[in-house]
């Protein structure tokens, strides 16, 4: 399964969330393709390398058979991490 990861700024204090988010899509075997300017954002800024396997910069660089219901579990991922932390 791969995940597009499209984001904004946000504070160091989301890190570690942020972290334990790309640490779950690690367990399960998500490969990730992250929005550029926001993996710049995360490197430049926070100092953090997350491992992507590749980057887009526009919505048409995303595979258009790409299906819908994943954002459902990354909403159930997201979820959980808030509770738990």
């Amino acid at each position: 399964m791969k995940v597009a990861l499209f984001g904004k700024q946000f504070s160091e204090d989301f890190l570690d969330s942020f972290k334990l988010i790309l640490d779950e899509f690690n367990s399960q075997k998500i490969e990730l393709c992250i929005y550029r300017p926001f993996y710049d954002f995360v490197v430049n800024d926070l100092g953090f390398t997350p491992n992507v396997s590749e980057f887009f910069s526009k919505h048409s660089d995303l595979d258009k058979e790409a299906e819908p219901e994943i954002f459902g579990a990354i909403k159930l991922i997201f979820c959980n991490i808030i509770t738990f932390r």
